[in-house]
């Protein structure tokens, strides 16, 4: 926290501002595209799942009709 407050304190306004957007931008280009990243991993492994979940659920109708 003291850092945080130093650089503040230390910068006049213009530089504050900059650092602000610089910062905005940063974290826009590398989160945002990880968080899809991890989404995008985290889904495949869900489609997997639903897949097996689906395959059970259509041979239990199969049963089902025969019956």
């Amino acid at each position: 926290m003291a850092i945080i407050h130093g650089i503040f304190l230390d910068l006049d306004l213009s530089q504050i501002k900059r650092l602000s957007f610089e910062g905005f931008l940063l974290t826009f280009i590398v989160v945002f595209p990880s968080l899809l990243l991890l989404e995008w991993i985290f889904d495949l492994e869900n489609h997997e799942e639903f897949k097996i979940v689906e395959k059970r659920i259509s041979k239990l109708e199969k049963r089902r009709r025969y019956r």
